[in-house]
């Protein structure tokens, strides 16, 4: 390759924040970027919308991205394509989507004015027909959800959110994973709290109770903590949120592994894991890998 290319080789394994890791630094000298998947054999669904979201960032910042799969794409490699988090560079390559199972929400990206339709219409049909738990019982997924959009369209400074959504049926787990592009939460939570110099400890401060950036006026966010809160505590899950280059993930009792980044990715990106064994039929809320 010549001196204006970055190239990534990606591990046998992509999980958690691994990704971040494997980012080369970028200078404007830099015209091409080759990504080689020749080696990929597992990857789990929040890298799956961490790969959408930075593919956005390196589309803007590279004038040719390229993607090298070895002799033959891998099951892994396969999935990524048909999850359609590689769509806008696809075109450029021999191969093609092939159909998700039906545990797999495909990725989508939508103007945040467009959640509820992308909700009632995508997310909850197929959430009712890969559980077959009726639709009136996710009130408590729903809230959480169009929380996390709220907070996309009152604090993040971006118009477009983007989401991936898988359920495993072994162990009836659930991962919803939504992210945006926009500023961050530290520097969104630097208009009440100057002295937050490091993006994990605005995710942090931005968990606890009664937290909010009031970014703007009558916001509709109730912050990140009745988020956690509903998804830990009431459907016994997990939310990991990656933030710049600042990575916290909440568990029962009061569990938080966090740490920092090596590199950083643009906006933030929230996975919310759900036991849906946990979903009790009738429970209702107001406002609410393969």
């Amino acid at each position: 390759m010549g001196s204006l290319d970055l190239k990534i080789i990606l591990p046998s394994r992509l999980e958690s924040t691994a990704i971040f890791s494997l980012l080369p630094d970028h200078h404007e000298t830099n015209t091409s970027l080759t990504v080689d998947f020749s080696n990929l054999q597992f990857i789990n669904a929040p890298c799956v919308l961490y790969f959408k979201v930075m593919l956005q960032h390196w589309l803007t910042n590279f004038d040719i991205i390229e993607f090298y799969f070895g002799d033959s794409p891998s099951k892994a490699t396969k999935f990524l394509i048909s999850s359609g988090a590689l769509d806008g560079v696809m075109a450029n390559t021999t191969y093609h989507r092939e159909p998700l199972s039906k545990t797999t929400l495909e990725c989508y990206e939508f103007d945040t004015q467009e959640r509820y339709d992308w909700m009632a219409s995508k997310f909850l049909p197929w959430l009712n027909s890969c559980t077959q738990i009726p639709i009136t019982d996710f009130d408590q997924i729903r809230m959480a959800i169009s929380e996390v959009f709220n907070n996309i369209l009152d604090h993040s400074g971006s118009s477009s959110a983007f989401t991936f959504s898988q359920w495993h049926p072994k162990d009836q787990k659930l991962y919803i994973c939504i992210g945006d592009s926009g500023i961050g939460i530290r520097e969104t939570l630097n208009r009440r709290f100057p002295e937050i110099n490091e993006d994990v400890e605005a995710i942090i401060k931005a968990s606890e109770n009664g937290v909010t950036s009031q970014s703007v006026p009558g916001n509709r966010g109730v912050g990140l903590h009745n988020i956690i809160d509903v998804i830990v505590n009431h459907l016994n899950g997990s939310v990991s949120i990656v933030s710049k280059n600042g990575y916290a993930k909440f568990e029962d009792n009061d569990s938080i592994t966090q740490h920092k980044l090596r590199h950083s990715c643009k906006g933030t990106l929230i996975t919310m894991c759900v036991d849906t064994s946990k979903i009790v039929s009738g429970e209702t809320e107001e406002d609410e890998l393969w």
